[in-house]
């Protein structure tokens, strides 16, 4: 509401509505000496969202006007909650001393805080980053941008489209992945995004011109050039977005060095989809982030290397040498427990110079800070040394760019005392030496206070007073200070200042110049640190592009001594990166799995799949036995070796792989209008779609939330889809023991089961995956296990078998997709291959004789197929 009839108003009123009325979409902090106080609509709301008392200042029309009001010492405590609900705040501060005032204090709105733009590291979360985007979707172009501006972080993100709903989907995975706190965005494209949840910050933009001249770094107009020659698209969403930041901050961006356009052609590419149901972040049933791969892997000693460990797993890499580069480094460390471990110990010193760059930037940079700073950048010149020693090339390799950063530490070490305050106050925190007339202040200042003290000792001697005491308050200044009792005993000397209920002060002609003495060298030599303290800030905005540089390299090898320090505690192993298409696991673990379990070994599995004979697994088995886990393991051990850490195996060959797709557990879209089974097969769409045969596809229970035989013809064309069209390697676990038999027609498809055993108590699930299938579910088994009434179970079994005697056909005879030889089902020497390299592959040494028993007796099966088949044809 914009107040138009100023002139019923107080002058401070009048100040407060005009600045209100040029932020009408913020709450307005408006300082008042030591408080930030909001009135009218603004302070009902803070008064409700901040849970502090709502009181009045005045009136007008003779309606009280609301008031209420937070210290603006802690002022970033309350605007925390209020960012993290959404709001917008601009913060109204004074601009002049108010004692220099003539008439009203100046006051001007210094910056307005957002939930994208809020920088206060004491309320951010250390390993998390917070991101502002801002959008544009022109034609058949997309481009987002994310910039991080407590870290200066600043990258974008392009595609072309041919389908609108594809383009929908790709921003919302993006968002869902960077998990924004604030979007700028076109209101027509707005109305398309329906997914967004509350807690994000819209800001709309119907026009994304920029308003103004933007100052910003010779190294980021050099990045934007290069930008702007590639993904002009996304060149102006990025100036706007810094046109944006320029506008609220108002103050420079010096921090932000470049921004980086991600190219997904050279990463594996993980949707929203995958990275959900394979627990990357969070997991499925709480969201919790213990539990998680993070969580395993985050094994950082800095809050750097905890948000770029989160950035390496929403990218992972393609380039083998890439790939392998990280490898090496890791591998170094892995073998040299000692070196390793004087690593982590200089990381556990370091600050997180990300966050404090924005500081510097701005020059909100505190004593303390720069203190933090030097020790930091010590660390990391202990770290180079410790490095260099080594004489190993990887070492060599990666500090061969190190900034040297001698001259800023000596400059902030000869300035700043160790122990620096975080505010600046009348406090010394200038080294003796830096300036000449300062040191003669402090003199001066540690001069009267000796001479206080000597004032104290005498007078008392002269009194007889014994609890006479010389005190300070800002309003009185020095006084002597004696009980009632003993005011009769002070001297006629002493001049009556201030009458208490329980005491008299008093002060002396002596007292009082010393009085004006000490208090003019205080102020004088605050304000002589104080400007010796913003020329140390000034001079370290030199050093910021080469701070952020030592800020990378330090959260890098904070990530690789993570690494290797997980390999170690896991038992996890290098895997080899190769172009050959081979897919090939000894031993493979779930990452989060074992490591959650702590009284239980985990029952490790092989993998093995390929592009000719061994595409697609089919896995058969009751539920429970461990088919999600073990397919979830497959991709899980893939994104560990695509982002350069070892991989929880004895053994590992990994090709590289465009992108992983899941289809797993059930879920709906309810405020979307789409039940489970539509989710399915939206998820199902985009695997045929967007597949190719370098992805790895799992699949899990594809058909099972329709009728049987639509479910069952589902996943039965899916398969030979697959084979036929995409060739991608594919785990697809079923209960559909209808489609065990097409490993016999489908080239690539092979049959895998969960081993169980039967005894007279039930089934025991043995976790292992083998050749061969399970011919039956054992979902009475699992429901008596989750203890189901025994009058039902028994009820369930009786039926069960019924069903299985009336039933007359096992597999539908269906056209194949794939003509054989001679009109025949198989081709007789093809069998007999197939038959002899399953039992090749069969390895006596590392499993147990009820897994090769059960190999064998599947293998006897197809054997006796083959022969009743040929004596059929004779």
């Amino acid at each position: 509401m914009v107040h138009k009839d100023y002139t019923k108003y107080t002058p401070m009123m009048q100040q407060y509505l005009k600045t209100k009325d040029a932020y009408p979409d913020c709450l307005l902090f408006f300082r008042l000496g030591d408080f930030f106080e909001l009135f009218f609509e603004d302070a009902k709301i803070a008064s409700r969202e901040l849970d502090i008392t709502l009181t009045k200042r005045g009136k007008t029309e003779d309606t009280n006007i609301p008031m209420c009001g937070v210290p603006y010492h802690v002022a970033d405590q309350y605007l925390a909650k209020l960012v993290a609900k959404g709001y917008r705040v601009a913060i109204c501060d004074q601009v002049e001393d108010p004692k220099e005032a003539q008439g009203i204090v100046k006051r001007e709105v210094i910056r307005v805080v957002t939930p994208g733009t809020f920088t206060n590291e004491a309320y951010l979360k250390k390993d998390e980053n917070r991101y502002i985007c801002a959008i544009q979707f022109i034609e058949s172009s997309a481009a987002l941008v994310f910039l991080d501006y407590s870290t200066g972080e600043f990258f974008s993100l392009e595609n072309f489209f041919q389908d609108e709903d594809q383009a929908i989907l790709w921003i919302q995975d993006q968002i869902a992945t960077y998990d924004p706190k604030e979007i700028l965005i076109h209101p027509d494209l707005l109305e398309r995004l329906e997914f967004m949840n509350e807690k994000i910050s819209i800001q709309v933009v119907d026009d994304f011109m920029v308003q103004k001249k933007l100052s910003i770094t010779k190294e980021l107009e050099e990045s934007f050039f290069k930008l702007n020659m590639r993904h002009p698209l996304s060149y102006s969403t990025a100036i706007f977005l810094l046109n944006y930041i320029s506008l609220t901050q108002k103050t420079n961006m010096d921090h932000i060095l470049e921004i980086i356009p991600v190219d997904s052609g050279e990463e594996l590419i993980l949707d929203e989809t995958a990275k959900k149901n394979l627990e990357l972040f969070e997991t499925l049933g709480r969201g919790d982030q213990e539990g998680s791969l993070y969580h395993v892997l985050n094994k950082n000693q800095t809050s750097m290397g905890a948000r770029l460990l989160r950035y390496w797993i929403n990218h992972p890499l393609r380039d083998p040498n890439k790939i392998n580069q990280r490898l090496d480094f890791v591998e170094l460390l892995f073998n040299d427990l000692i070196f390793l471990d004087q690593i982590k110990t200089s990381l556990k010193d370091v600050y997180d110079l990300k966050r404090l760059s924005v500081k510097i930037a701005t020059g909100s940079i505190s004593p303390r800070d720069l203190i933090c700073l030097k020790n930091t950048l010590l660390t990391s010149k202990d770290l180079e040394e410790k490095l260099l020693a080594s004489q190993k090339p990887e070492c060599l390799k990666f500090v061969s760019n190190f900034p040297d950063l001698s001259d800023l530490i000596n400059l902030i070490e000869n300035t700043l005392i160790e122990d620096a305050p975080v505010l600046i106050t009348d406090t010394i925190f200038i080294k003796q030496g830096v300036d000449e007339q300062l040191d003669q202040l402090i003199d001066a200042r540690t001069h009267g206070k000796k001479w206080l003290i000597d004032l104290e000792k005498k007078e008392k001697e002269k009194t007889g007073i014994k609890n006479l005491r010389i005190k300070y308050n800002k309003i009185l200044g020095y006084f002597i200070e004696v009980t009632k009792s003993n005011a009769d005993a002070v001297p006629d000397y002493y001049l009556r200042k201030q009458t208490l209920v329980g005491s008299e002060r008093f002060f002396t002609i002596e007292l009082k110049e010393m009085e004006s003495q000490i208090l003019g060298s205080k102020d004088e030599s605050l304000s002589l640190q104080s400007s010796i303290f913003l020329n140390l800030k000034n001079k370290t905005k030199d050093y910021l592009s080469r701070i952020q540089y030592t800020a990378q390299k330090i959260a890098e090898l904070d990530i690789y001594s993570s690494f290797a320090s997980l390999a170690h505690s896991y038992g996890y192993v290098r895997p080899l990166i190769q172009e050959d298409q081979v897919l090939e696991i000894k031993e493979g673990r779930h990452p989060m799995v074992e490591a959650n379990q702590a009284f239980e070994l985990f029952v490790p599995n092989d993998t093995y799949l390929n592009q000719n004979d061994e595409m697609i697994a089919l896995i058969t088995g009751p539920n429970m036995a461990g088919k999600s886990t073990y397919m979830r393991q497959v991709a899980l051990i893939c994104i560990l070796a695509h982002i350069g850490s070892f991989v929880p195996a004895s053994q590992a060959k990994i090709p590289p792989i465009d992108r992983i797709f899941t289809r797993i557990g059930a879920s709906d879209n309810l405020s979307g209008g789409e039940s489970t089974f539509m989710v399915e097969m939206k998820e199902v769409a985009t695997i045929t779609k967007e597949a190719t045969s370098q992805s790895l596809v799992i699949l899990d229970e594809v058909g099972r939330g329709t009728g049987t035989f639509d479910g069952l013809s589902i996943a039965w064309a899916l398969i030979e889809y697959i084979a036929k069209e995409i060739k991608a390697k594919t785990l697809f676990a079923t209960h559909y023991l209808e489609l065990i038999p097409l490993a016999d027609r489908i080239p690539g498809l092979v049959n895998l089961t969960v081993l169980t055993e039967e005894n007279e108590h039930g089934i025991s699930f043995l976790r292992k995956i083998s050749h061969g299938y399970s011919n039956q579910s054992f979902g009475i088994d699992v429901a008596q296990l989750a203890g189901i009434d025994p009058r039902l179970i028994q009820r369930a079994k009786e039926i069960f078998l019924k069903l299985k005697a009336d039933e007359k056909e096992k597999t539908p005879s269906l056209p194949p997709l794939y003509e054989k030889k001679e009109d025949k089902v198989f081709d007789k020497e093809e069998d007999y291959t197939n038959i002899l390299k399953k039992l090749a592959r069969i390895d006596l040494l590392s499993q147990t004789p009820l897994e090769t028993l059960t190999q064998v007796q599947n293998l006897q099966i197809e054997v006796k197929e083959v022969l009743n088949d040929t004596s059929t044809d004779k």
